[in-house]
C-alpha cells in the first residue's frame, strides 16, 4: 500500500486530457478499477448512488452519439420556444 500512494499521486499529477478517445478501451479488471475509483469522486450534491454505463463498439457509440445530439437539439428548440413566448402567455 505504501508504494501505491506515491504512484497514485504521480498518476493524478501527470494526467492529461485528450481530444478524442482511441482503441483499445480499458477492459476487465482495469475498467473495474477505473469505475471503482470514480466512486471516490466528490459528491457535493449527494446524488449517489452512481450509475455507470459502458458503451463499446463503433456502431453502438455512433448510435448513442446521434441520440444525444437529437436530444440536445430538442432541448435547444424547447428553450428557444420558451424565449419567444409573449410575456403574458408565459404565466
Amino acid at each position: 500500500m505504501a508504494n501505491s500512494v506515491p504512484n497514485s499521486l504521480e498518476a493524478l499529477l501527470s494526467r492529461q486530457s485528450i481530444d478524442s478517445l482511441q482503441a483499445p478501451a480499458p477492459q476487465g479488471e482495469i475498467l473495474e478499477a477505473i469505475l471503482k475509483s470514480g466512486l471516490c469522486a466528490p459528491d457535493h450534491g449527494r446524488i449517489r448512488p452512481w450509475r455507470w454505463v459502458t458503451v463499446s463498439g463503433e456502431e453502438n457509440c455512433t448510435s448513442l452519439g446521434k441520440k444525444v445530439a437529437e436530444a440536445l437539439k430538442r432541448q435547444a428548440l424547447a428553450t428557444d420556444e420558451k424565449k419567444t413566448v409573449p410575456f403574458g402567455e408565459a404565466f
